[in-house]
């Protein structure tokens, strides 16, 4: 899978790049598409939060360092000054990568604003994070928000996250369902431009770094709002709506978002009653690896939750099975046994418990650039 993901990377990344290198050749264009795929695995191996080989994380790893990010640049910068402005945009996050000389830190802001007409949002989205941390330029919060708004009129990923991340700091309990909306939205278009490569960019950095950042945020936002739903909290509890945002924590990778969907086709709580949706949402709950930055107490708590997703997945097949096998009549018996003396579900909340959505997430870009 993560060579799968690297090579997805790779795959957009390269298309854009080749249309516009016409004037590499041979060996020169070989070794410049090389350089694009260690830049590609580099980023992939360090941001990924699924699990990769050791051994092939570090020699993605090694395989990319200030000797490859030089020579990268160096070609850019040569596409660039012949008049290629849209490569201002990758020029620009090579340089904020770190290491590299020849004193360009005042052409940073110029390379993103030469590259605003031929991007996507993104450009924009880097230069409100420039603003918004004051690196290379006067710190402006305001400026910071108006690029940030204009990277997002064009769906930056990016832009969504900053926002939305915004929105939530500045009033957590007024603006939970608009923040949810935004990422769900910044999700769906991350998925579009970087893992199915659309080609709408030629950055691996915020395909492998934003992908995850996103999801952090949107899983636990939008399954604290489902479960405030799906609790009475002294008002009558709405089960569609807490359904509805259980399906975006889900979508954001949550594992007991999964889960809690998993119960509620099972017993028709706030869905329709379907067990095959059941069955597969149980499925997805039982892959026993949180998507979510692993920490001792919330990973044993997932681990336990994982089993028991595992179990009810294994109950429902195994009565699928005997209905098929046309002797349900002896083995269905046995499988509506083991279901009564088994917990059973029950009411929705009162099995997870809620996230603690973490702001702590570094953003100072003179340490870590990208937040």
């Amino acid at each position: 899978m993560q060579v799968l993901l690297s090579f997805l990377i790779f795959a957009f990344s390269s298309s854009v790049v080749l249309a516009n290198n016409a004037s590499l050749t041979g060996k020169d264009l070989e070794e410049f598409m090389d350089l694009n795929k260690k830049r590609a695995s580099y980023f992939s191996a360090i941001y990924s939060d699924k699990k990769i080989d050791k051994s092939a994380k570090q020699l993605a790893i090694e395989s990319y360092g200030t000797k490859e990010r030089d020579k990268l640049f160096s070609i850019y910068l040569e596409r660039y000054r012949s008049g290629k402005m849209q490569y201002g945009f990758i020029l620009a996050m090579i340089y904020l990568e770190g290491g590299i000389d020849g004193g360009h830190s005042g052409d940073v802001v110029t390379w993103l604003r030469k590259a605003i007409p031929t991007k996507n949002g993104d450009a924009e989205a880097i230069l409100g994070i420039l603003y918004d941390n004051g690196h290379l330029v006067s710190q402006d919060g305001d400026q910071a928000l108006e690029y940030f708004q204009q990277g997002w009129a064009k769906k930056s990923p990016i832009a969504g996250y900053h926002l939305a991340r915004r929105l939530y700091l500045a009033s957590q309990e007024d603006n939970k369902e608009t923040v949810v909306e935004m990422l769900a939205t910044a999700r769906n278009e991350h998925i579009e431009r970087y893992m199915l490569g659309s080609g709408m960019t030629e950055d691996p950095i915020s395909g492998a770094i934003y992908g995850r950042l996103i999801r952090e945020l949107l899983g636990p936002i939008a399954f604290n709002l489902a479960a405030d739903y799906a609790r009475e909290n002294g008002v009558q509890p709405d089960l569609e709506k807490a359904a509805q945002f259980y399906a975006y924590a889900a979508h954001a990778g949550l594992q007991r978002a999964h889960l809690a969907l998993a119960y509620m086709y099972k017993h028709g709580d706030g869905l329709e009653k379907d067990e095959d949706r059941a069955a597969e949402r149980f499925k997805a709950a039982a892959s026993c690896y949180p998507w979510f930055l692993e920490r001792p107490e919330p990973f044993n708590y997932e681990l336990e939750l994982c089993q028991a997703a595992d179990k009810e997945f294994a109950q429902i097949a195994d009565r699928q099975r005997a209905n098929e096998a046309s002797i349900w009549p002896i083995l269905g018996m046995i499988g509506l046994a083991i279901l009564a003396s088994s917990n059973g579900g029950g009411d929705v909340s009162s099995y997870y418990e809620p996230y603690e959505v973490d702001m702590s997430i570094p953003i100072d870009v003179q340490d870590a650039w990208l937040p």
